[in-house]
């Protein structure tokens, strides 16, 4: 199977903790995603398409599902000058 997933380092629509989801933007909760969950799938043989490889700082705002514009520019595990934000190095699992 492939998929395609990411994590905002800033942006993007926070989810409300009141109603037991909390999902973040921040490069620390990327970086956490990218060790749990990326390389979990990758160490499982799944293909992943990790979304997106740069921020793009030229990128429009886009509309959530609540109407309210998000920063979409901030996706990317490599800031826009191509320097990344985190180690893309993934941790050896037993």
């Amino acid at each position: 199977m492939n998929g395609e997933t990411g994590w905002p380092g800033d942006g993007g629509d926070d989810h409300d903790s009141k109603k037991g989801t909390v999902a973040v933007a921040g490069t620390k909760n990327a970086e956490t995603f990218f060790k749990t969950g990326v390389c979990t799938m990758l160490a499982m043989g799944v293909d992943v398409f990790y979304f997106e490889a740069f921020d793009e700082k030229h990128k429009e705002k886009s509309k959530a599902d609540n109407g309210e514009e998000r920063n979409e520019a901030h996706w990317g595990a490599f800031y826009d000058n191509r320097t990344p934000k985190f180690s893309l190095a993934c941790p050896t699992f037993d």
